[in-house]
């Protein structure tokens, strides 16, 4: 094991410099209680151990992939807002789950009642 002055980073392959450590191992897993853990050893491990089975976690192998952009945050509160109010009348028997407003009509509602986009970089 590794301790944190011995910790390397490296790039994915968009060249996002990413620590080689088991918080970013694909083998890394963390339980109910929140026990970080390597499932080839079966181990608990600190965030900052390194082994020489170390592989880069999927996630952060495609980090700064395109294909989202980033939303304003008026927006995401408008969204988190209106999936409230759909919880609660799902709650209440008013609607059902398969009557919740879709993204879609979520981004066409906001952009009428604000006259403005959605996203916070253009």
């Amino acid at each position: 094991m590794a301790n944190n002055e011995e910790i390397l980073n490296v790039r994915n392959a968009r060249g996002i410099m990413i620590k080689m450590w088991c918080g970013s191992c694909q083998h890394k897993s963390v339980d109910a209680a929140d026990i970080r853990s390597c499932n080839l050893t079966k181990r608990p491990v600190l965030c900052t151990s390194m082994c020489k089975k170390w592989e880069l976690k999927e996630a952060l192998l495609s980090a700064g992939n395109g294909g989202g952009k980033v939303k304003c945050l008026e927006y995401l509160m408008y969204v988190r807002d209106k999936r409230l109010e759909e919880q609660e009348l799902i709650a209440q028997g008013v609607i059902t789950s398969k009557q919740q407003m879709s993204c879609r009509e979520l981004r066409r509602r906001f952009n009428k009642e604000h006259a403005k986009g959605i996203y916070a970089i253009k």
